[in-house]
């Protein structure tokens, strides 16, 4: 097959379409490598670069912002899908490479080599790349005989690119999401799919030091998991805000788990103290009926040995009770101050009446 490399800027590869990671947490610092398996190996354990590998070197943490921007960025996809079908229909066609160069132009003028890229949504572009090419190259070697070769080529093409994308962008559905907005995130706080992904960990030398490398082949779950759990065992977790639901990098015993614009900060002080504020308000009824109870039921003390009065003050202390417990149920941690202050002076009232009864029935006493 004659491969299509007119000034293509993506990456080359009809083996596998892998992404390599290497985290150095304690300067901070991470390194993703897009290319084949063989290509970024031979570039980690013999330093031999190539146009067909991406290597992207960044602070820590910005593999979640790439997946922060990929969730808000739907419409960015759009000529990503358009191409993958226009691919697509050229596989099932079994058409050639010239009918396959408006797509491929279109990916390619997509991807981006920029030091800033978006190395995730390389990623999609090149993994639909590389289906395409090993699966179209597996295609030419049929012939093209049958029509049922050309649909399982289709499908296998098919197949591949709904994996990578249900990896990379259904997973947004049913997850966290921005209220009045349609940004959908990872949720880092649930476990992800367990699906089968081959995962290769490299070992090589960096001027005299001993690193280590993980490379993932064709699966987006495989590198994330991959991520969060080195962090997670370096004491740092990947979290979603708990305002704006973006993903973040925080201290594994850090619970507030905010990011750091202003307006969540805001939002998240504004929110606990009104919590607080209704907490108070709830305990304070619970507080104020309690006493009320207590304090009456002390009375009973005074007719221990008198049963008969007993009866008498506990059932008029039964009912009162019940009046009390009644009032209290109609109050909230949202009930305003000055329905809390007339049940306390209900709860007060009462407790007067029965105070006076035991002092009635404490006359009684022989």
């Amino acid at each position: 097959m004659k491969e299509i490399r007119t000034e293509i800027t993506i990456p080359s590869s009809t083996t596998s379409a892998s992404m390599g990671m290497i985290l150095d947490v304690k300067n901070g610092k991470e390194t993703i490598i897009i290319g084949s398996y063989e290509k970024i190996r031979d570039y980690l354990i013999n330093g031999k670069e190539s146009d067909d590998i991406q290597i992207a070197y960044r602070m820590l943490g910005r593999l979640a912002e790439e997946m922060n921007d990929l969730a808000m960025s739907d419409n960015r996809m759009d000529e990503i899908i358009t191409a993958s079908n226009g691919l697509y229909s050229n596989i099932s066609s079994a058409q050639g490479n010239k009918n396959a160069e408006q797509y491929v132009s279109i990916l390619n003028g997509i991807y981006s080599r920029a030091p800033r890229a978006n190395m995730l949504r390389n990623y999609i572009i090149f993994f639909i790349y590389t289906n395409y090419l090993r699966i179209h190259k597996a295609q030419s070697g049929e012939l093209h005989l049958f029509t049922k070769a050309k649909d399982n080529a289709a499908e296998r093409f098919s197949a591949e690119y709904n994996q990578i994308i249900k990896d990379m962008l259904t997973s947004y559905k049913n997850l966290p999401k921005i209220e009045e907005s349609d940004v959908q995130y990872w949720d880092m706080s649930q476990p992800m799919d367990n699906e089968d992904y081959t995962a290769h960990i490299c070992h090589y030398n960096d001027n005299g030091e001993s690193k280590v490398a993980y490379i993932t082949d064709d699966s987006f779950i495989g590198l994330i998991q991959i991520y969060a759990d080195i962090l997670n065992q370096c004491n740092k977790k990947v979290r979603n805000c708990k305002v704006c639901h973006k993903l973040i990098i925080v201290e594994r015993e850090n619970d507030k788990c905010i990011c750091g614009n202003t307006e969540c900060e805001k939002k998240y002080s504004s929110d606990r103290n009104k919590a607080a504020q209704k907490k108070s308000r709830s305990n304070e009824v619970t507080a104020i009926y309690n006493r009320f109870c207590n304090n009456c039921a002390n009375f009973k003390r005074n007719f221990t040995n008198h049963p008969d009065l007993l009866e008498q003050y506990t059932t008029a202390f039964k009912k009162k009770r019940a009046e009390m417990l009644k009032e209290k149920n109609l109050l909230s941690e949202n009930s305003p101050r000055e329905q809390i202050k007339a049940f306390e002076s209900l709860c007060n009232d009462t407790y007067f009446e029965l105070s006076c009864l035991n002092e009635q029935l404490m006359e009684k006493r022989s």
